[in-house]
């Protein structure tokens, strides 16, 4: 796509971005499962995490596998497929009855 039609096409442009983000952060994961969530948050390359469903619920047994609690020190952008806000995924998690991820500060 030629850059003048971006201007024109808001998703397009959004995907640009997003695509520039993945290449200033680091890995971006694609995410349309609650294992595919938590797999992003366990994965400590992962610094973008692509929601590309309008909703997402996460639960318990999406944690199977990892040991727990996951811990996270790094920063981690969610993203959905478009800028609009009202095109936002919504992201529920209230399928996690317990604690499973311990987010860790760290100075930069």
């Amino acid at each position: 796509m030629t850059p003048h039609r971006l201007h024109r096409r808001p998703a397009a442009r959004f995907l640009a971005l997003v695509s520039i983000l993945g290449a200033c952060l680091g890995a971006t994961k694609r995410v349309s499962t609650g294992k595919d969530f938590v797999d992003a948050f366990a994965d400590s390359s992962v610094d973008v995490a692509l929601i590309v469903v309008p909703a997402l619920y996460p639960s318990d047994e999406d944690f199977g596998g990892h040991d727990l609690p996951i811990r996270v020190s790094r920063d981690i952008v969610l993203l959905g497929m478009s800028p609009a806000p009202e095109d936002w995924p919504l992201l529920d998690m209230g399928g996690i009855t317990t604690p499973k991820v311990s987010l860790e500060h760290v100075y930069s």
